[in-house]
């Protein structure tokens, strides 16, 4: 199991970060923004009081041995706490990839006149002999994409 501490600066406000974050459209920003997604689908989202939930189908670039690539993702967000729980189930050809997840905790703090934004992730490769390899791969993509999300976050918060 590989954990990683991911924290972003960003100069707009929580309310305005908050409100991007959870904008009907926060998902499909997040694919244009970002090198890696070459697709969104979001499959529901709903409000129920303080509790905003959003499951949603990204589909990545390039793809694995031709096959289509991506991952489900569900996330859970408190607006009581700003913070949101999410796990995500990475996909190859449509399927489930055995022995891989990933989930993890996603929080904004005021920080002055702006925002910091901490996403704490937790990647597992459980496959027999390549299981650690998967990690790593998949740990630097993690990375690599909540980087790109922290950009259009700061366009979106605006």
């Amino acid at each position: 199991m590989t954990e990683v501490r991911i924290e972003h600066a960003l100069s707009a406000s929580v309310a305005r970060v908050e409100a991007a974050l959870l904008g009907e459209r926060w998902s499909e920003a997040v694919a244009r923004g970002s090198r890696m997604i070459r697709g969104v689908t979001v499959l529901s989202a709903r409000a129920d009081g303080d509790t905003v939930e959003r499951v949603a189908r990204f589909a990545v670039t390039p793809a694995v041995f031709g096959l289509a690539a991506g991952w489900d993702e569900r996330v859970t967000w408190s607006r009581a706490t700003r913070s949101a729980r999410f796990a995500v189930t990475p996909t190859v050809g449509g399927a489930r990839i055995p022995g891989v997840s990933v989930a993890g905790l996603y929080a904004l703090r005021e920080e002055g006149a702006g925002t910091l934004r901490v996403v704490e992730v937790e990647v597992r490769g459980t496959a027999p002999v390549v299981g650690a390899l998967v990690e790593r791969r998949v740990t630097a993509f993690v990375r690599a994409l909540f980087d790109d999300e922290a950009a259009t976050l700061a366009r979106e918060a605006r």
